[in-house]
């Protein structure tokens, strides 16, 4: 049995409370981060092709190059986001 009741935007679906807005928010939010994340792989596929058909580099160094690069920015995101944690809880903290 599948009971529907909607009032006001929020509807109660055999007994879970669902709030309309919310999930519409946070599917938006999931989609701009896959588009962005398609974007970015998109680019650097690209990048890649036009390096090895322009500059006859072989496949393994343009994989070399790409490893390196994602390597330095994995390590700066963690850097940045370790800083910004450690600040979230000093402030946590004094509040």
């Amino acid at each position: 049995m599948n009971l529907q009741i909607e009032r006001d935007s929020v509807v109660v679906l055999q007994g879970v409370f669902v709030e309309g807005d919310g999930a519409l928010r946070g599917s938006a939010s999931v989609f701009f981060n896959m588009a962005i994340a398609i974007l970015i792989a998109g680019v650097l596929c690209g990048f890649g092709f036009v390096l090895f058909k322009f500059t006859r580099f072989y496949s393994d160094t343009i994989y070399a190059a790409f490893f390196v690069v994602l390597l330095i920015s994995c390590i700066v995101i963690r850097r940045v986001s370790m800083a910004r944690s450690v600040d979230s809880i000093v402030n946590d903290i004094d509040a």
